[in-house]
């Protein structure tokens, strides 16, 4: 959903022991029932401090080193969406470790006042930068820097709701772009 994990969401999870040493990286949890598990074990090792570093949308291969939003998000911006976490000086428990993601993306949302009562049939957001680098500090955490040399490309909204608000999710940036309203019988 917009503001929710769903189950069956992916993330993925390092931890980096107090002397720089990896314990854990990029292990696959899957969301269920208000909690991210997977069967990875966490062993007190003489109460050893760690920093805990999470990222989604999860990908296989490990923290991707850049992010693109897609340039259609008509069917839903969840794909687009970019979220760190990050906590430090962790010990080993049995209990869940609480953590905050963070949004590293713009989020764009457009009312239509339609006083024409035109039927919309779509939005596109043309000229905007869809591409960020992502930077991973020492200690495991992760930043995203503006890749300014990415095309513009046109977004398509996805749709809120019918005919009166719309969202695009895209790259931080300073950058001039344009809203073009598609209507029913229009060229």
């Amino acid at each position: 959903t917009a503001t929710k994990f769903e189950t069956g969401d992916q993330i993925g999870l390092s931890i980096i022991r107090s002397d720089g040493s990896l314990y854990a990286e990029n292990e696959s949890l899957t969301y269920s029932e208000s909690i991210f598990s997977s069967s990875l074990k966490w062993y007190a090792e003489g109460g050893e401090s760690c920093s805990i570093s999470a990222y989604y949308p999860y990908v296989e291969g490990g923290v991707p080193t850049s992010f693109s939003v897609s340039e259609d998000q008509s069917a839903g911006a969840s794909s687009s969406d970019l979220m760190f976490a990050f906590k430090e000086n962790v010990f080993p428990q049995s209990e869940p470790v609480l953590t905050v993601f963070k949004h590293q993306l713009v989020q764009l949302v457009i009312t239509v006042d339609n006083k024409a009562a035109a039927k919309v049939e779509d939005i596109l957001v043309k000229g905007v930068l869809p591409k960020v680098n992502v930077v991973k500090a020492d200690n495991g955490s992760l930043s995203i820097a503006s890749d300014s040399e990415a095309a513009a490309v046109n977004i398509k909204a996805e749709c809120l709701e019918d005919g009166k608000k719309y969202r695009v999710i895209f790259a931080p940036q300073k950058n001039s772009f344009e809203v073009a309203l598609g209507v029913e019988g229009s060229v």
